[in-house]
């Protein structure tokens, strides 16, 4: 009966962690005047110095997101939920993404042995014109 308990009390924490966490899913554009950037720690792999102009969001019903971004698509990275936004841990580094109360600015912040950076993005409402994805769209 106790590891019964124990099962469903971490079943319930689990549900709860996900209902409590924002769907960040969008497109998000960069606001450099309201980042601080170093350089050397930043986004790596999602674009030039670790800022990139534009990151893609997907983020699935069980919290799990994947990001992306115009510069690197291959480059895309897999986000954990957390209590407190979207969260990334690899090789010392910390990737930290955590949305406004409003919906519409994404905050990314980095911390490692390189240093640390925060990242400001607006929500983009509207879709680009195809011609300018990042990837064909026309056949």
């Amino acid at each position: 009966m106790k590891r019964l308990t124990i099962a469903v009390l971490l079943a319930s924490s689990a549900i709860l962690v996900r209902a409590q966490t924002p769907d960040h899913s969008g497109t998000w554009r960069l606001n450099r005047d309201a980042s601080q950037i170093t350089k050397g720690a930043g986004l790596t792999g999602l674009g030039a110095g670790g800022a990139p102009p534009t990151l893609y969001v997907a983020q699935a019903a069980n919290g799990t997101a994947v990001v992306g971004s115009d510069i690197n698509e291959s480059g895309a990275k897999l986000y954990q939920v957390s209590a407190k936004g979207l969260v990334l841990e690899r090789d010392g580094t910390t990737e930290h993404l955590s949305l406004a109360p409003d919906g519409k600015t994404l905050t990314v912040r980095i911390t490692g042995p390189a240093g640390s950076t925060t990242l400001v993005y607006a929500k983009k409402q509207a879709v680009d014109p195809c011609e300018q994805w990042p990837t064909a769209c026309r056949w």
